[in-house]
């Protein structure tokens, strides 16, 4: 999961309060080998405006495959209202 400087400075949603906190833009993939090099190759070949910053990584385990992990992960961004990017070819 990653994100990009400037969204993490500026978030797109800010709380209001102190319970909840603020929302901004993330990139959840998978790699079914290595997440560094998939991170670090994805960062050199796309055409973003600038490094974008890796968050975590998250592993499969217990039975659960790494696809099953990646839905997991997006049905708890789901449940917190962030909504998914819907554009043509874009990244969820």
């Amino acid at each position: 999961m990653y994100a990009l400087p400037h969204y993490l400075r500026y978030p797109v949603e800010t709380s209001e309060n102190d319970e909840t906190d603020d929302r901004t833009y993330l990139k959840v993939g998978r790699s079914e080998n290595d997440a560094i090099k998939r991170f670090k190759d994805h960062k050199r070949s796309t055409s973003l405006p600038e490094p974008p910053i890796l968050l975590r990584i998250y592993a499969s385990s217990n039975g659960m495959g790494i696809e099953e992990v990646e839905k997991k992960i997006h049905r708890h961004l789901a449940a917190a209202d962030h909504l998914r990017n819907s554009e043509r070819g874009a990244g969820k």
